[in-house]
C-alpha cells in the first residue's frame, strides 16, 4: 500500500543531485589517488631500470673475470698474458646494450670499468680483517679487483654508482697435485 506522501519523497530523491561541495571533494579524492597510483608505477618502473643496470654491472664483471682466467701467467713478463697490458687493459668501456647487436637506444648505459692485478705486492688479511703475514706461496698468487662504474640519471640529477669484485688467481690453479 502506498501513501501519496511516500511517492512524492521518493521522486524528489530521484531528481535531487550533488551539492557543488562533494563534486568537488569527489573530484579532489579522485586527483589523489590518480597522482599516487601513476607516482607509484614510475617509481617501481625506476627502481626495476636500476636493479638491471647493477645486474648489467655484475655481468660485465663477471665477463671480464673469467676472461683473465683464462690467461697464461707465464714465468717473465714477456712470456705472461695476465700481467701484460696489451692482453688485458687495465681500463675498459661496455655498455647495457652491446654494440654488436646492431642499433641500441639513446639511453645506452655507459659502464667505464677498470682492471688492476697485482702480482706478489698485495696484503693478505684474515677473516677478521685484519693484515696477516704473506704466506709461503704469495710468489705463485695474483689479486685481481675488477671495478665497473656508471652514471644513471633520475629527477633530473645524475647518480654514479659503482661494483667491484676481488678475486685471487693461483700460478698452478686452485689444485697442483698434477704431476709436470
Amino acid at each position: 500500500m502506498f501513501c501519496k506522501s511516500s511517492t512524492v519523497r521518493i521522486q524528489r530523491a530521484a531528481i535531487a543531485g550533488f551539492s557543488l561541495v562533494e563534486v568537488m571533494m569527489a573530484a579532489l579524492i579522485g586527483a589523489v589517488i590518480f597522482i599516487a597510483l601513476f607516482s607509484g608505477m614510475t617509481q617501481g618502473f625506476n627502481i626495476v631500470q636500476h636493479q638491471r643496470n647493477g645486474l648489467r654491472a655484475t655481468e660485465i664483471i663477471v665477463n671480464k673475470i673469467e676472461g683473465i682466467r683464462l690467461c697464461a701467467w707465464g714465468s717473465t713478463a714477456t712470456n705472461s698474458q695476465l700481467f701484460n697490458t696489451a692482453i688485458i687493459p687495465t681500463t675498459f668501456t661496455d655498455y647495457f646494450y652491446p654494440l654488436g647487436l646492431g642499433s641500441f637506444p639513446a639511453s645506452n648505459v655507459v659502464y667505464n670499468g677498470t682492471i688492476n692485478i697485482q702480482g706478489t705486492n698485495f696484503t693478505f688479511y684474515d677473516f677478521n680483517g685484519t693484515n696477516t703475514t704473506a704466506p709461503t706461496y704469495r710468489t705463485n698468487m695474483a689479486q685481481v679487483v675488477v671495478m665497473v662504474t656508471w652514471n644513471e640519471v633520475e629527477n633530473h640529477r645524475t647518480n654514479t654508482y659503482s661494483r667491484s669484485m676481488t678475486t685471487y688467481f693461483s700460478q698452478y690453479g686452485v689444485q697442483n697435485y698434477i704431476a709436470k
